[in-house]
């Protein structure tokens, strides 16, 4: 997510959010090994609920990491809005595009958050018979 904003913003100074995006990759990619490539379905009942499942996992993981990316732009802004009432000279964007990129990270972590929300809800019930 945060290439997709340094992209679209065309800002590419190292900050909080250029070292934290590093950390999630990194930390994701030690989380690929923990897991087996390929799962073991041992009975073809089964197979429909870890579908969903696969699907359930990544979502919440997208909508974490944009709600991690909203919460370092507010950060950014509550820092450039001081810079600004001080009249000083920041490095940072205006925080006026602080808020827009942090309104739309917040928008797309409720959006995976209401689909991981929604495959939980249709594993547990096929996993558990109920809710």
């Amino acid at each position: 997510m945060y290439l997709y904003y340094e992209a679209r913003f065309r800002r590419t100074k190292n900050s909080a959010a250029s070292s934290s995006a590093s950390w999630q990759s990194s930390s994701a990619s030690s989380f690929g090994t923990a897991f087996p490539a390929k799962l073991h379905h041992p009975t073809p009942d089964s197979r429909p609920a870890i579908m969903v499942d696969e699907n359930h996992v990544p979502a919440n993981f997208i909508g974490y990491g944009a709600f991690c990316i909203a919460a370092m732009l507010g950060i950014a802004e509550l820092w450039a809005l001081r810079n600004e009432n001080a009249g000083k000279k920041s490095s940072l964007p205006p925080s006026q595009v602080i808020e827009e990129v942090m309104y739309k990270a917040i928008a797309v972590g409720f959006l995976f958050f209401t689909i991981a929300t929604i495959l939980g809800a249709l594993w547990a019930a096929d996993a558990w018979g109920r809710y």
